[in-house]
């Protein structure tokens, strides 16, 4: 398997032996959530840079599925930080007809997400502050924190409903 023998000698041209073979499965699926040429061209270019430290560090049984996992969850990332800033713009936008008052009560509800943040366990609060503030997916929250990545969605599904359970009280 190209795969095995990529990390067993780290010969880039394997690696691109596999962007011949999977570059077109990669960006028709960039193409799916993308929905733009240039940025599903430079999303699957991004992947392979990405894959070829990846492949070195994980057990990669089947590389076509697993490609297909890491080329959907950048998109999704790239989606979710485009739309982000877009939203957040949106709604602190002054254009004569956002009040004072409006901006005062999405104030008072931030403090209060923010505090409710606090009371959350601790992992949990790790877990929701990673996905939602700093955007990272399940995997790299899984890296960086040491927990599996079972416990990840859990703490970050959990986090959220204990998050609306503490806001409805206050």
């Amino acid at each position: 398997m190209l795969v095995e023998q990529y990390r067993e000698t780290q010969d880039q041209k394997l690696v691109g032996v596999l962007y011949e073979r999977h570059a077109h499965l990669a960006f028709g699926t960039a193409m799916k959530y993308l929905k733009n040429t240039s940025d599903a061209d430079d999303l699957v270019m991004q992947v392979f840079e990405k894959i070829l430290k990846e492949l070195l560090v994980k057990e990669v049984k089947q590389f076509k599925g697993w490609l297909y996992v890491v080329v959907k969850n950048e998109c999704l990332m790239r989606l979710r930080k485009k739309r982000a800033p877009e939203s957040l713009m949106k709604d602190l936008e002054d254009d004569g007809q956002a009040h004072l008052e409006e901006k005062t009560v999405l104030e008072s509800q931030l403090l209060a997400l923010e505090g409710a943040l606090d009371e959350l366990k601790p992992h949990q609060a790790r877990c929701v502050k990673l996905f939602y503030l700093e955007e990272m997916c399940y995997q790299d929250i899984a890296e960086k924190t040491g927990f599996e990545l079972k416990k990840v969605k859990s703490y970050i599904q959990n986090g959220k409903r204990n998050l609306q359970l503490i806001l409805e009280k206050r």
